[in-house]
């Protein structure tokens, strides 16, 4: 691990609502498979109404160490076994950048092994995007810790190999700023960026790169710009429309309030996006995650600026998107986490389980603490 520096306020991203700088969640990228039926529609865009799964949260016995926030999450097969995998995060607002990949064996039941290291990133990194095409990872932008801590604007991608090992990484393009807390969404090969903070400042950062058979990035290619900065939002692909909700539209020093806002384009059969415009409301959010179940849309944690005794929460937030394109909010779910968590971009679903992987506490201190959902459709 890294010795504790000290670092500048717009580095310290992780107090929202408790200190003078914050930070807000970055999105979980959508599975390859979502984009697999490109152009068609989707039988689970809801049309209202949209009943809600029941979903059971139960401590996992099983932590993860070092405890950490601002890491990346996604479950993976390997050699037909299932694993969730957990790479970088940080410690003491980026005074330590992790730089493990970990990962867990997933039981027939849902539960999890102790975890075990299969690899590095290097320079450690967090707060970054993420993106899985086939066995490729790639992580874009974030905070490194080596040779100095600060923002980068690196694209890299890693090949998962045979045993489930991920240490071999290329460099790829380069983003247009320094960022973290972007988004990334997987459109067959295709990797879709959105937004980010330079720390000072949400960008309209709107590009994308593919990923080749080989696991080698091309170039980025701009995309339709935002029409005004975003960052530490969430975003989602329905029907072959990006969607973008919540997060921040100016840097996350001085608290200022998450957005509620929720925006979308058509991606076009070329690969490029149409223009930007309003796709419903929802409440105001930030540093949180997004994953389809049914025709539901969870929003698990997160700095919910409706909830008291924050700033994070433990509520799963709901919405649907009906079959016009109009994104829509819905009743939260019953069930709630088992502690107030926020910087958990992603919560991976498989078969039936829904994972959140440590985070950051309300008391400021980064978790090692893992909630499992057991699924049930309405």
């Amino acid at each position: 691990m890294l010795p504790k520096t000290t670092l500048p306020c717009a580095l310290l991203l992780s107090t929202l609502s408790v200190a003078a700088c914050s930070s807000s969640a970055g999105a979980p990228a959508a599975p390859p498979a979502a984009a697999a039926d490109a152009g068609v529609e989707d039988a689970t865009v809801a049309d209202p109404p949209c009943d809600p799964p029941k979903v059971t949260f139960a401590r996992s016995p099983v932590a993860i160490a070092p405890t950490r926030d601002h890491h990346v999450t996604f479950v993976k097969e390997v050699g037909g076994a299932p694993y969730l995998y957990v790479l970088g995060g940080e410690q003491d607002d980026f005074a330590i950048v992790l730089g493990d990949v970990l990962r867990s064996r997933i039981a027939a039941d849902g539960s999890l092994s102790e975890f075990e290291k299969v690899g590095t990133i290097p320079r450690g990194r967090a707060g970054a995007a993420l993106a899985v095409v086939g066995d490729d990872v790639v992580l874009v932008g974030g905070v490194v810790g080596e040779p100095k801590t600060g923002f980068t604007d690196e694209i890299l991608v890693g090949r998962i190999d045979a045993g489930g090992r991920l240490d071999a990484w290329k460099a790829g393009p380069k983003l247009p700023d320094l960022v973290q807390h972007s988004t990334a969404l997987v459109r067959g090969r295709d990797v879709l960026i959105f937004g980010g903070t330079r720390g000072n400042a949400a960008t309209k950062i709107s590009a994308k790169t593919a990923v080749s058979e080989a696991g080698e990035l091309g170039a980025l290619t701009p995309l339709t710009p935002l029409d005004t900065p975003r960052s530490h939002h969430v975003a989602f692909l329905r029907n072959d429309t990006v969607y973008l909700a919540g997060g921040l539209d100016k840097g996350p020093i001085g608290n200022p309030p998450s957005l509620s806002d929720v925006i979308r384009a058509k991606v076009n059969a070329d690969g490029t996006i149409g223009a930007w415009e309003a796709a419903g409301t929802f409440a105001p959010l930030s540093v949180s995650a997004v994953e389809p179940v049914g025709c539901s849309l969870l929003f698990a944690g997160g700095l919910d600026e409706s909830v008291k005794g924050g700033p994070y929460s433990n509520r799963v937030l709901r919405a649907s998107v009906a079959k016009d394109g109009t994104f829509r909010a819905e009743s939260p779910l019953e069930g709630s986490l088992s502690v107030k968590r926020g910087h958990v971009h992603q919560t991976p679903v498989y078969k039936g389980r829904f994972y959140s992987v440590a985070g950051r506490a309300n008391d400021q201190s980064t978790l090692g603490t893992i909630d499992i959902g057991t699924i049930a459709q309405p």
